[in-house]
């Protein structure tokens, strides 16, 4: 059975409500009327009552009325009846006798006491509106009767009642005329009304209706560019696994989105946002749905690809949609992809799964610089055990988790002597055992634990540092950084907060920093190093040669120390570019009063041809591995002389 709907079921129940109020509030008019003619009547009944007093006494009403009594009453009678205000008179004695009757047919008569009378004798006035339909009454017609108690009255106590028949067809008609007024007047408002809430309840039911559909669309579409979200993209997924269907899914971000927004602002990036969307919708075959997923990550859900290599024509064909460059704003934009591609069931068998190797594959695309990458399962084998570790790897983080740190000392070329030392993270694990930093450290820097990390190393270095001090013992200590560390805004206050809680000058702490981290954001960088060397700290540029940094930057950061990297140490006695850079970036360095430190030194032909480049300082297995801290008082005691070469 069909279920009414809300507008039908609301006129409904209105209608019969304004109804049902129609014919109460007629009853009550009814009533209100009737109730109104009665107490006029007894009004009229009693003046008439005091008329009739006047002539009579109690004599006639204890032996009867004498004949010119009577023709008193006649009189009286006849003369309102002439002017339609009396219908009947009678007269009443004691016991219900009736003394005199207007028409002379009951005169003497004694009938029924009714309930009227009865309170008329007790003393009290009765009146009522009655169907009067009795013989001496002809008219057949509803009259008023109003029994009054006289003041006339017997030995006994017993007033004399007097009943007047009063006619009540123009009450009736007054009665009726204003019932039909007011239920005029009320249903024509109720009407009005009852349309006015229709009008509203179906306007009321059509909004509802419209805002349903509208929390449909938005619980299922993203609000800023209107494409599907991910609780559809999730749904659609979630069908073809049910029903078996092979699909492709394509996940992309957009490379450095953030700079877009950070140097243009917010709407800039989401104006940016709507171009790609529309592109990518516009890329999209027949049966493809394309989705934002939020932030700056898209998704495309390809039916029907059933092996990898179709999958990265795909993922081919959405960085296409990139080639052009974006206008916004008559701002012309070079934006780049990173698309990751996983098939359904050849990679995973389920939504969840799917999105989690796309995402994988979209990191490795990222990373790879390979702009589009397929998820393969060879390089993410160990991603649950990577996804354990880093759980691990925070609660590693408290007091005796298992973090430590050895240090590998930096020897001055000219001199022997220990000018300093790294720090260098070591993890043993009550399980896995000794595990190498890369194998945590870049596990952190992906999921943002390298700030705790960071500020857990920076901590024991600078608690070691504060030992050896207290021992006499006076050596400069490096600690590495990550690119992310040089986005923190807060990393100046948090190292002068660490460098005040352990009582370790800042001349006496290096910050190690790579060219790569420099070039992710070199302003801030610049920024955050100038504001620690305006404390103290002295900065180190490692691995120099590696990365992409220009003359300008190099230039502009606050230098203390240019560390070469080993890559090119380790060529240095075979000649060709490798000794080119090594020899060049030791006079650029020198030229920008920079001292040079060498690492991955480890021979003594190495360390000779170092010395004959004038490089200040070295690090390697040639002079001494990583040690625990408490050899670092003899070894630098004892560094007196550097190996020869040979």
């Amino acid at each position: 059975m069909r279920r009414w709907s809300l507008t039908t079921t609301f006129a409904a129940v209105s209608l019969a409500a304004v109804v049902v109020l129609g014919l109460v509030v007629g009853v009550v008019v009814q009533r209100v009327v009737k109730h109104a003619a009665t107490a006029e009547a007894a009004r009229a009944g009693e003046l008439l009552a005091r008329f009739v007093e006047d002539r009579l006494t109690p004599a006639s009403v204890a032996t009867g009325l004498t004949a010119e009594e009577v023709s008193y009453l006649d009189r009286a009678s006849g003369h309102r009846e002439d002017r339609g205000q009396l219908r009947s008179l009678r007269l009443y004695a004691a016991g219900g006798k009736i003394l005199y009757d207007s028409d002379h047919k009951l005169d003497g008569q004694s009938p029924p006491v009714g309930s009227e009378l009865a309170l008329a004798y007790s003393g009290r006035v009765a009146s009522e509106v009655e169907q009067d339909n009795r013989p001496e009454h002809p008219e057949q017609r509803r009259l008023l009767e109003v029994y009054v108690p006289l003041r006339l009255a017997t030995p006994s106590g017993t007033p004399a009642v007097l009943e007047v028949y009063l006619p009540y067809a123009a009450t009736e008609q007054r009665a009726r005329a204003a019932t039909r007024l007011i239920a005029g007047v009320l249903l024509t408002g109720l009407a009005a009304l009852w349309a006015l809430m229709w009008w509203l309840s179906i306007n009321v039911n059509r909004r509802l209706r419209r805002q349903a559909e509208l929390n449909e669309h938005l619980a299922l579409h993203d609000a800023l560019t209107g494409l599907p979200n991910r609780r559809q993209l999730t749904a659609e997924v979630g069908r073809a696994a049910d029903a078996g269907s092979p699909v492709g899914l394509v996940l992309l971000d957009l490379d450095r989105f953030k700079e877009v927004n950070d140097a243009l602002g917010h709407s800039f990036g989401d104006e940016l946002l709507n171009q790609v969307a529309g592109r990518l919708a516009g890329n999209a075959r027949d049966g493809e749905l394309v989705a934002r997923l939020g932030g700056d990550e898209f998704a495309v859900l390809v039916p029907a690809v059933a092996d990898p290599a179709a999958a990265q024509a795909v993922g081919a064909r959405v960085a296409e949609a990139f080639e052009e460059p974006f206008r916004v704003r008559g701002v012309l934009l070079d934006i780049e992809p990173s698309i990751g591609v996983a098939l359904m069931p050849h990679h995973a068998e389920d939504v969840d799964t799917l999105l989690q190797r796309a995402d994988v594959a979209m990191y490795q695309a990222k990373h790879g610089h390979t702009r589009v990458a397929t998820y393969d399962q060879v390089t993410d084998a160990n991603s649950v055990e990577r996804l354990s570790l880093l759980t691990e790897l925070r609660a590693a983080l408290g007091e005796a988790g298992g973090l430590h740190l050895a240090y590998q000392p930096t020897v001055e070329l000219a001199t022997g002597e220990v000018v300093g030392v790294e720090a260098l993270v070591r993890w043993d694990h009550p399980v896995r055992g000794l595990i190498s930093p890369g194998d945590f450290v870049p596990l952190a820097e992906r999921t943002g634990l390298i700030a705790p990390l960071t500020q857990h190393v920076l901590g024991l270095a600078l608690a070691q540092c504060r030992s050896w001090l207290d021992a006499g013992l006076r050596i400069p200590i490096a600690v590495n950084l990550s690119a992310r560390n040089l986005a923190e805004a807060d990393l100046p206050a948090r190292v002068l907060a660490a460098l005040a809680e352990h009582g370790v000058p800042p001349e006496l702490l290096t910050l190690e920093i790579t060219e790569s981290a420099v070039m992710d954001d070199p302003a801030r960088a610049e920024l955050i190093l100038h504001r620690l060397v305006g404390h103290g700290v002295r900065i180190a540029l490692d691995d120099f040669g590696t990365g992409y940094s220009s003359m300008v930057s190099l230039t502009r950061l606050p230098l203390a120390w240019l560390k070469i990297d080993r890559s090119f140490v380790s060529k240095l006695t075979q000649g060709g570019s490798a000794a080119v850079i090594v020899t060049t970036s030791i006079r650029l360095a020198h030229d920008l009063g920079l001292r040079v430190v060498a690492e991955g030194v480890e021979t003594g032909d190495q360390l000779e041809q170092l010395r004959d480049r004038g490089c200040d300082v070295v690090q390697g297995y040639l002079l001494a591995r990583p040690m625990a801290p408490e050899q670092i008082p003899a070894f630098a005691a004892s560094r007196t002389r550097l190996p020869a070469g040979g």
